[in-house]
């Protein structure tokens, strides 16, 4: 009977030790799996951050080839390009690449000085109220984010002055960080409207016509004046935002945005990539 007892009590041990190592083996082999998974992504995304750069610089270029009009649609194998935003698509390293080229003034410059345009920006894509984003859109502009400049100097140093030279009014370049320094300008926040807040200085309000999907519905609203801007829509030189987009499969769509300066003989070098972007899956973008 006692051996009975000890054989029982040795095989509930067994049983108990077989369920607690399929356990751990079942729990290893899930947090393997995520490991590959986000080492995955991570690879993706590493491969898109370096093809955005320079299809950024050959959207540019082409969008300048799309101008000329010597050249065809069918001649120069691109699409139409009829409006102010320059569409093109690329097949790299086994990416199918969307380009989308916007003037800048599509956007919210960081250097924008009126209340009423952070004010839509920050309700309508930071999910603020009104009195909380226009206390807070009157410290940006109190603030004076025209202070700092991408080549490291206030307005009005020499390198400030080059980069206006160089690339024409408003050429100088901010850092989008900056809003992070903003008293009540959260996280959260930042994230939604980061992708839409140009880091060139402002040459115009913001133009409807020129703006991404998501700026263009919420300036065009009822109640939302349209404002004239200088947009480089149609012209070869100017600031623009490239915005690539890489559909890895029908779950996995990469977003990019790359900021770039371009003169009239982009084909020739006049190309400057002032914002690049990481990429990022398209759910996890903070502007809804």
């Amino acid at each position: 009977m006692r051996h009975r007892r000890q054989r029982g009590v040795a095989l509930v041990l067994v049983l108990w030790l077989v369920a607690a190592m399929s356990v751990t083996v079942a729990g290893a082999m899930a947090l393997s799996t995520e490991e590959v998974s986000v080492s995955s992504t991570r690879l993706t995304e590493a491969k898109l951050y370096a093809l955005g750069k320079g299809i950024a610089r050959m959207a540019i270029v082409d969008r300048q080839r799309s101008m000329q009009s010597n050249l065809s649609a069918e001649e120069s194998g691109l699409q139409p390009f009829t409006g102010t935003v320059f569409n093109n698509t690329y097949s790299m390293e086994g990416f199918a690449l969307e380009a989308s080229v916007y003037p800048a003034s599509g956007f919210v410059s960081l250097s924008e000085t009126d209340t009423e345009v952070w004010v839509t920006l920050l309700t309508g894509l930071g999910g603020l109220d009104d009195a909380t984003a226009k206390t807070i859109a009157d410290r940006l502009i109190d603030a004076d984010m025209t202070a700092m400049g991408s080549l490291g100097g206030a307005a009005g140093s020499f390198g400030a002055v080059r980069a206006a030279v160089q690339f024409g009014a408003g050429g100088r370049t901010r850092y989008v960080e900056q809003l992070l320094g903003i008293e009540g300008m959260t996280r959260e926040t930042y994230d939604r409207v980061r992708r839409s807040v140009s880091p060139f200085g402002s040459v115009g309000e913001v133009s409807p016509e020129d703006a991404p999907p998501e700026l263009s519905g919420l300036f065009s609203q009822e109640g939302v004046e349209p404002v004239s801007s200088d947009s480089t829509g149609q012209t070869a030189d100017g600031n623009f935002c490239v915005e690539i987009t890489a559909r890895i499969s029908e779950s996995e769509v990469f977003s990019q945005r790359i900021w770039v300066q371009s003169s009239a003989m982009a084909d020739s070098g006049g190309i400057k990539l002032v914002r690049i972007e990481r990429p990022t899956k398209a759910n996890q973008l903070g502007t809804g």
